[in-house]
């Protein structure tokens, strides 16, 4: 889609700064991260700037697993689980949407690790994004 937004070191993401990024995608967030913290209350998130990519990123995990990474873009944000081979079968049976199945089978690989996104831009995504961290939740 577009470039990563939050590009400025010196700006730490807030709420205010993600609503201002998000505009009306902004009440996804909100209900993505209000339906995780019901589903799966120990999860952590973590906010940090990587050089690499120039941007800021956050981490959520449980425990020491990192979960899923979000990354926030013009008008709309991402969640990506980096899953492995040994997945496949978890995936296929899953309720992961059509298209991060089809991601899974013929997206790029990273190595032995195989990315799958959803990008949040209507509602019907953030039951795609909770599909795959549960998901990734259930793999060990």
């Amino acid at each position: 889609m577009d470039e990563l937004a939050l590009t400025d070191p010196k700006i730490t993401p807030t709420d205010t700064v993600i609503a201002q990024t998000l505009g009306r995608t902004y009440p996804l967030w909100q209900q993505l991260f209000a339906q995780l913290a019901t589903d799966h209350p120990g999860l952590a998130t973590e906010w940090r700037y990587y050089n690499d990519g120039k941007a800021w990123l956050m981490k959520i995990q449980h425990k020491k697993q990192t979960v899923v990474w979000v990354s926030v873009h013009a008008r709309y944000f991402r969640i990506t689980a980096y899953l492995t081979e040994k997945a496949r079968s978890a995936v296929e049976s899953s309720d992961l949407s059509a298209d991060c199945k089809e991601q899974f089978a013929h997206g790029k690989r990273y190595g032995k690790l195989i990315g799958v996104s959803v990008p949040f831009t209507k509602k019907a995504d953030v039951r795609a994004g909770l599909a795959l961290v549960a998901l990734k939740l259930s793999l060990k």
